[in-house]
């Protein structure tokens, strides 16, 4: 099977934001976009391609529905990484 974007068929870990302390962060210091039910983050950490994360609050629906918009959400910029990190 041939790669579906330029990451392939995974969004690698190394990509994304999983610690606590690194959605601390960028909530401190870098950007997002949404509103108060959903956040897509973005950390650019300089030397290394920027880091992406979705945060989503319980108004967005029950834990399944918050996983299935965040799983949907990776995917986009997956697809579209190439907006993202240039």
């Amino acid at each position: 099977m041939a790669p579906s974007g330029p990451l392939g068929e995974r969004f690698p870990r190394s990509h994304r934001l999983t610690r606590r302390q690194d959605f601390d962060r960028v909530f401190r210091e870098g950007r997002g976009a949404g509103d108060r039910s959903l956040r897509v983050l973005v950390f650019a950490t300089g030397a290394s391609a920027p880091r992406v994360g979705v945060a989503a609050r319980g108004v967005a629906g029950r834990a399944v529905v918050r996983n299935r918009i965040r799983r949907r959400l990776r995917e986009a910029v997956r697809r579209n990484w190439w907006a993202i990190h240039g």
